[in-house]
């Protein structure tokens, strides 16, 4: 069964490439999910820093001199970093 599989893969790839347009768009999607990690981890890096900065800012009430100027509701939305980048990736 494995053969076989194995088999029709190989088999594949030999069409792709007889096929030069197919070969080259098969090219460019690999390329573009390249890209496309690299988007990916720097929104997250970015989205992380900033979860950082808004649970010390607001969640914790470091923002301003009295934390219960900080509406409950909306310390509770950056009250830890996993909810700070919830938070900050849905609005």
């Amino acid at each position: 069964a494995r053969l076989m599989r194995l088999m029709r893969i190989i088999r594949l790839i030999r069409v792709v490439r007889a096929i030069r347009p197919l070969y080259m768009l098969a090219i460019g999607i690999a390329r573009a999910m390249q890209s496309m990690f690299w988007v990916l981890v720097l929104t997250f890096a970015a989205l992380y820093a900033f979860a950082i900065l808004t649970t010390r800012a607001v969640g914790q009430g470091e923002l301003l001199e009295k934390s219960e100027d900080v509406p409950e509701e909306t310390r509770l939305m950056f009250r830890t970093i996993p909810d700070s980048m919830f938070t900050l990736f849905a609005f």
